[in-house]
């Protein structure tokens, strides 16, 4: 017993150097961060953590990386559940506490799209785009990554809420002991099964239960969007497909237009004794039906799909690029302008 209560310390130490590293290393990001701000002009050199807006962030993440169990300090916490008494420790209390701190993988994965460089970051500025906000960096990769996002954020959300539960529900069922059962429960939680072999009973138990709910209608959501964005022809393909499309519907007219030809040539001419066995009105309903005909195959003639976005877009860059060249020579007029009066003046 004394050697496991050693054991705990020493993994709690542990924690404790980690955690005072993370701490350390958000402090150093933050002031990096202020640095680049005022490097770059868009602080002040005047400004601070709280000037500047930092501090908000900065406490709230503080605080989630604070969290951790305690060398040394050990308490119990007794609830009164709605099947029976809860006795939960400090240890899994804290431990459960510590999970929101992947939040900090949003980070990892803006460096992994090369979001922090300082032109990404100048061209973000332009256009009023903070790149350094998560909601624009899930945006950015569900756009791009969506067959690897939507399995990556299920497969999170079921460990993370199975270990959750696993913490929160052990004090009262054994099953939970093991984390292989922990994530059963979760799994036919989130994909709506529920075989009812294994449930939560707690009340926090639930709230983990709940939590996995609502990310995976979230993450089915994000999976349709990543499906619709996948499945959506860009510029190049709708103007190719309208291509083969224009093609085909070329080749059926010019041939039905043959035929109408030839119809009305039977109609209207004098047809020689072989030919004039098809009686008159025979001749004109045929042709009436060609006409008809090919009314009907101009009238499908597929039209040009244009993307509203990418028009606009280019509509965009051709005025940007006009008037760039409206300055250029603007400034090549006050030029000569300038050089021409500096000659009559020495004249």
């Amino acid at each position: 017993m004394c050697c496991l209560l050693v054991k705990h310390q020493i993994v709690h130490t542990h924690i404790l150097t980690n955690v005072s590293a993370a701490v350390i290393g958000l402090c150093r990001y933050y002031m990096q961060m202020l640095d680049m701000g005022k490097a770059d002009g868009t602080l002040l050199l005047q400004d601070n953590l709280y000037s500047s807006g930092m501090l908000r962030p900065f406490i709230i993440e503080f605080f989630i990386l604070l969290i951790h169990p305690v060398p040394f300090v050990h308490f119990e916490i007794h609830l009164h559940e709605v099947f029976g008494y809860t006795i939960y420790t400090s240890d899994d209390f804290f431990t459960v506490l510590m999970l929101p701190r992947v939040y900090l993988l949003a980070r990892v994965l803006r460096d992994e799209l090369k979001l922090t460089h300082e032109t990404v970051n100048y061209h973000g500025s332009l256009v009023k785009v903070n790149l350094e906000n998560p909601l624009v960096i899930i945006k950015q990769i569900v756009l791009d990554f969506p067959l690897v996002f939507v399995p990556v954020l299920y497969a999170s959300t079921v460990l993370i809420a199975g270990y959750a539960m696993m913490c929160l529900e052990r004090p009262t069922n054994e099953d939970f002991f093991y984390f292989q059962n922990a994530l059963w429960a979760v799994l036919q939680t989130v994909t709506m099964v529920g075989f009812g072999d294994m449930y939560p009973t707690t009340n926090f138990g639930r709230l983990s239960a709940m939590f996995a709910c609502g990310v995976a209608l979230t993450n089915y959501t994000i999976m349709v969007i990543g499906v619709k964005n996948i499945m959506t022809y860009s510029a190049k393909e709708l103007k190719c497909f309208h291509w083969l499309k224009r093609k085909q519907w070329v080749v059926v007219r010019d041939l039905q237009a043959a035929i109408l030809i030839q119809a009305f040539w039977r109609s209207s001419q004098q047809l020689s004794a072989k030919l004039s066995v098809m009686p008159v009105y025979l001749r004109d309903t045929k042709l009436c039906a060609e006409v008809r005909k090919f009314r009907k195959i101009r009238a499908m003639e597929p039209l040009e799909v244009v993307n509203a976005s990418s028009e606009a877009y280019s509509l965009y860059c051709l005025t940007h690029e006009m008037k760039a060249r409206v300055d250029k020579l603007e400034q090549a007029v006050a030029e000569y302008t300038d050089s021409g009066h500096n000659s009559e003046a020495r004249i």
